[in-house]
């Protein structure tokens, strides 16, 4: 009898196990439908016509709205859940790209909605043709206006201390207005600083540069080095000119990233700068060097006007750099 009653409750175990692992299971499978529909419910789109020739790329964002429009730089009736595409076209070689997000220019995850993409760095084929869907990872109000700046980073795994390309052509950038409210404003808490000197502007100058050349009183603007070196969490100083780059501004915003991660740049995420035609703004940045050894790009990028929309052409790029930490 006692061994009848032992097998009983060895029956009664495995009846009990199997309904467990059955509602499991269940749990498991219903679960897992649901996150497969998610991503299937995010509509197919057409890859745009080829607009790149030999040995070039091209990087646009549109919705499954705007598609067919042409290009104006304004997204409307924009929330969290609007489902956005990154057009990216290559020709010529390989390359390796990211993207990075920033909405009312504070760095903003992308949630990458192809999991094929869905890394921090994305090879690309010479001769590929994508479209990349991703939704804006923060909170969007109906009741808001918003800028919604997207940068393309090309040749994100090489450094500039080792190919001294000297070229500002390293991506993409476009300073989105999505459009929420009639007004053709974004209330943005920015004031306008004064630089350091207004120098007088030769149209022939390059337009904008970070450097390390920190003489005020000449309108010649010398390229940066192709690397910095600094130790290890060392703060450092840069030099900005911004001459003609955009040329009816009233103001400029700096913005600068270390290794494709915005920087601080005295003790901000950004600056907004006053800009006059003809006359280049001059002053001084200071950033501190990572806390690992190792190298970082160094990038620069500048919108005009940054509170209203402005015409619809990529945003101007500094020349690129290392920051080598030893």
């Amino acid at each position: 009898t006692r061994r009848s009653s032992d097998l009983g409750i060895k029956v009664k175990n495995m009846v009990l196990f199997k309904n467990c692992f059955l509602f499991t299971l269940i749990l498991f499978i219903t679960f897992s439908g649901i996150s497969v529909n998610a991503e299937s419910e995010i509509p197919e789109i057409e890859t745009e016509p080829l607009y790149v020739s030999d040995n070039s790329f091209y990087f646009g964002v549109f919705t499954a709205e705007t598609k067919n429009e042409a290009k104006n730089g304004i997204f409307q009736n924009v929330t969290d859940e609007t489902v956005f595409y990154a057009s990216i076209q290559n020709s010529g070689k390989d390359r390796c790209i990211t993207l990075k997000g920033y909405l009312n220019y504070e760095s903003v995850p992308l949630h990458i909605l192809d999991s094929k993409y869905d890394q921090e760095k994305i090879s690309v084929k010479d001769g590929t043709n994508i479209v990349i869907p991703f939704k804006i990872d923060a909170e969007i109000r109906p009741s808001a206006n918003y800028k919604f700046l997207i940068s393309m980073f090309i040749g994100v795994d090489l450094h500039e201390s080792d190919t001294n390309f000297g070229t500002t052509m390293y991506g993409t950038s476009y300073d989105y207005f999505i459009q929420n409210q009639p007004e053709n404003i974004v209330d943005l808490d920015l004031i306008s600083e004064k630089p350091l000197h207004y120098i007088p502007f030769s149209p022939d100058r390059m337009a904008f540069m970070i450097n390390t050349d920190f003489s005020a009183d000449t309108d010649i603007i010398k390229v940066p080095p192709a690397e910095l070196t600094l130790k290890r969490g060392e703060e450092f100083s840069l030099a900005y000119r911004i001459g003609n780059a955009y040329p009816k501004a009233k103001s400029c915003l700096l913005l600068v990233t270390m290794d494709y991660q915005q920087a601080s740049i005295n003790n901000a995420d950004y600056l907004c700068i006053d800009t006059r035609d003809n006359y280049i703004s001059y002053g001084e940045i200071k950033l501190t060097a990572p806390d690992q050894e190792g190298k970082y790009e160094i990038c620069a990028l500048l919108v005009p006007d940054p509170k209203t929309p402005v015409p619809f052409v990529p945003l101007e790029y500094s020349r690129r750099f290392t920051l080598t930490v030893t």
